[in-house]
């Protein structure tokens, strides 16, 4: 809480609030395009629902094998790649929620792509 101040003023009068939300919000929407493509899934999200975070349907071989790879893939990803990601099945079918902020870029998720696609499951 004591550092909450220098924070939001960090984010205000250095980055700017615009630019930060701007850069994030092109960021998740970029990602999520490419990995829904990458994996062969739809992303039909409209982007006015979309801010700095987007789900995306996991590719066909682990959507096949139900709700039950979210949480086999989450741990898998932390425990083995060192990738903190939220991995989650909605509607029953698993997706990966990509979360963008200013200190990520491109290559964050392509790392988090090249993890799942390795996923040994």
């Amino acid at each position: 809480m004591l550092a909450a101040p220098d924070g939001i003023a960090f984010m205000r009068d250095t980055l700017g609030v615009g630019a930060m939300r701007a850069w994030n919000h092109g960021l998740a929407w970029r990602m999520a395009h490419a990995l829904a493509a990458r994996w062969g899934q739809p992303f039909a999200t409209p982007e006015a629902m979309v801010g700095c975070m987007a789900s995306v349907r996991l590719p066909a071989r682990i959507t096949a094998l139900g709700a039950g790879a979210a949480p086999a893939l989450k741990d898998w990803l932390f425990h083995e790649r060192r990738i903190e990601a939220q991995v989650l099945a909605i509607r029953g079918v698993p997706h990966v929620r990509l979360a963008a902020q200013v200190y990520n870029d491109e290559t964050d998720f392509e790392r988090l792509a090249a993890g799942v696609d390795a996923w040994p499951a």
